[in-house]
């Protein structure tokens, strides 16, 4: 595990990291609190720590001094209860539900504080094929690399074949080992100040579950990060630079093989975003055993475990079929040719209407349960401005939705709004682009779709130009080099559309 992992933080850095709390750093932990968040065991928000800060500042921060003087939590802080979120309708079993823990809010002052130390040196230490929690990074890019594979894979001549592998980590908090997160920032050679301050707020916490309004008995917990501790993600994305490193073992010793979106780009091996993974390769026996081998022993060393019932592959058309057969037993997954990577539907065709019956189904879903008798034409307009024009962004944003479907959005929207339940036909006293107008030119500013789709996805093409430091754009650039790069007449037009957005 040592000889594999080499980002390290300077000495600057460190010494940065174990300065001692100032009462500023606190006071500024207090002011990024969400205000009314639900609660912990001691019933407080954040608002009553804004709010009364001015009375119980002075004991809060001595409080928190001292804590970290001696590098002990009373447990009382670390105390938690947990809440059981829904992941689907008609929940019925323990794996239909999410924990989410609810902290104590002094707790969170004191992650917040460790927060705001480590976020600057992320970027540095975490790979680019992480896009989870860094500052500066997107899902967009992932998103659009995952793309980019799908339709690499469908063109692909490769005799030899390629393949993708989607993995989802099963309760990928509640898995992780304190012992490897301890030698992890062991190895990135944090200072054994800032480990005890880590694993201070991480170990032995204390859970009650809140079941119908009761609480359970008290569980002492021996391994997980807590979902819902503000800290959390920033260890698991420490935790899981792990299997980065690994697969870039395998990459450098020349076993694995990637996939190059052209012959002049650089190959891409994985993408990791929280508990997705997205592994790529050849067909070859040496990449499917290093990707074994590397995925194998991070699950092993880290607590992990893979969720096959969530996992798929992707193979290429020219991969023979003997070899499709022993991949799929190797991991222990099934073959599927329909993907939905990060909630975005990858086809290797271009999206059909199909592709987005969910997303009009969740649509039409809304509009039902909320009912039209009860709601003024105010009322109306407000979910339309706040939930349902919002609903559809995520997929505007990353992936051409056709025109069929936002004509099929926008008509649920102009039925709603005049008082229909998205599925009758009812008087329209205005016309569509009248309503469509923002407010200051005698409109109800409501979204054009087709107007909103090009400016959520001209961003990507301004990251193009811009020359942002993400891991698409040297593949794009060596992809689509003569298109991308034709300065002349491209770039006056997207600085035409710049202006326009502004």
């Amino acid at each position: 595990m040592d000889t594999v992992l080499h980002p390290c933080i300077s000495p600057d850095d460190a010494e940065l990291l174990i300065q001692p709390i100032t009462s500023e750093e606190i006071q500024s932990a207090v002011s990024s609190l969400a205000s009314n968040r639900a609660p912990g065991i001691d019933g407080l928000t954040g608002s009553f720590f804004k709010r009364y800060w001015s009375t119980i500042s002075s004991d809060v921060v001595a409080a928190i001094l001292y804590a970290f003087e001696k590098g002990q939590l009373p447990q009382s802080w670390k105390d938690t209860a947990v809440t059981l979120v829904p992941k689907i309708y008609h929940a019925s079993e323990a794996k239909h539900f999410r924990p989410i823990s609810l902290c104590n809010t002094i707790y969170k002052i004191i992650a917040k504080i460790l927060i705001h130390r480590l976020k600057p040196l992320l970027p540095s230490l975490i790979s680019i094929e992480q896009g989870a929690f860094i500052p500066g990074r997107s899902i967009s890019d992932n998103c659009i690399l995952a793309q980019e594979l799908i339709h690499k894979l469908h063109t692909s001549e490769a005799s030899n074949g390629l393949f993708l592998i989607k993995a989802d980590m099963e309760q990928t908090f509640d898995r992780i080992s304190w012992l490897f997160l301890d030698r992890m920032l062991n190895i990135m050679t944090f200072p054994p100040t800032w480990r005890k301050w880590i694993m201070m707020c991480v170990t032995n916490p204390r859970y009650t579950i809140l079941i119908n309004g009761r609480r359970s008995a008290w569980i002492t917990a021996k391994w997980g990060l807590r979902q819902g501790c503000p800290l959390s993600p920033y260890l698991f994305i420490i935790c899981s630079e792990f299997l980065s490193h690994l697969i870039r073992h395998k990459v450098a010793s020349g076993c694995l093989h990637g996939i190059r979106l052209s012959p002049r780009g650089s190959p891409h091996h994985h993408l990791l975003f929280a508990n997705d993974v997205l592994l790529c390769a050849e067909a070859d026996i040496n990449s499917v055993t290093s990707l074994n081998w590397a995925l194998t022993s991070y699950c092993t060393i880290s607590g992990q475990k893979v969720n096959v019932d969530k996992s798929s592959i992707l193979f290429s058309p020219k991969t023979p079929r003997h070899r499709r057969s022993s991949i799929r037993c190797c991991f222990d997954m099934r073959e599927e040719s329909n993907w939905t990577y990060l909630g975005i539907p990858l086809r290797k065709r271009r999206p059909s209407k199909d592709d987005f019956t969910d997303l009009l189904a969740k649509i039409r879903n809304r509009i039902h349960s909320w009912g039209t008798r009860q709601l003024s034409l105010a009322g109306r307009l407000t979910l339309i401005n706040s939930v349902l024009s919002s609903t559809p962004v995520y997929i505007l944003s990353h992936i051409f939705v056709p025109c069929s479907v936002l004509d099929c959005i926008e008509k649920l929207l102009r039925s709603f709004f005049w008082g229909g339940n998205g599925d009758t036909n009812t008087m329209h006293y205005l016309p569509s682009k009248d309503v469509c107008k923002p407010k200051s030119y005698g409109g109800l500013g409501i979204h054009d779709l087709r107007h909103w789709r090009k400016q959520l996805l001209a961003k990507h093409a301004a990251k193009l130009l811009q020359k942002d430091d993400c891991i698409w754009r040297d593949s794009f650039i060596a992809k689509y080099k003569d298109r991308a790069l034709n300065f002349s007449a491209k770039k006056r037009r997207f600085l035409n559309l710049e202006i326009n957005l502004s």
